[in-house]
């Protein structure tokens, strides 16, 4: 485990003025530069990993929006989009599609279905049908933020 001074605990580091010194250290162009190569090593990795015809190659340097859309959906629900990646970029390339906005529609379309069925799996354990039925529109609702916060409406 790594240690930070003047902080025992993960406890200690969850004072405002611990979120100021990280928001502060945010601003600095040394983070803000390995922040934008973690990113960039995330997203070539799901390329790798998940793309086997190489269909994301036409988008490269290009819309950021979409990136964005790829980068924020692995960050809070990679199993899923792990697996939609797959069958999204499998379906555009089949149809040899060329548009970042239908490809967009086609990955969107994926991880709400996807979303639905994975927290609809019995495997899951719920309360009650009412408190999955609850967590699968809220799960959904945050992908139709997602949308709004970056641009890509259906």
């Amino acid at each position: 485990m790594i240690a930070i001074k003047n902080a025992s605990s993960i406890k200690d580091l969850r004072i405002f003025e611990w979120a100021k010194s990280f928001f502060k250290a945010g601003l600095e162009n040394d983070v803000v530069v390995a922040q934008l190569m973690v990113g960039r090593d995330i997203l070539n990795d799901l390329r790798r990993r998940f793309d086997t015809h190489n269909y994301f190659e036409r988008y490269k340097d290009l819309y950021p929006n979409l990136w964005a859309f790829i980068y924020e959906a692995n960050n809070s629900r990679p199993a899923i989009l792990h697996d939609v990646s797959k069958t999204a970029t499998d379906k555009a390339y089949a149809t040899n599609l060329d548009d970042a906005i239908q490809f967009g529609r086609i990955l969107i379309a994926e991880l709400q279905k996807k979303t639905y069925h994975y927290y609809n799996d019995a495997r899951i354990k719920f309360a009650s049908k009412e408190a999955r039925q609850k967590r699968i529109k809220e799960e959904l609702a945050k992908v139709g933020r997602i949308l709004a916060k970056i641009g890509i409406t259906k």
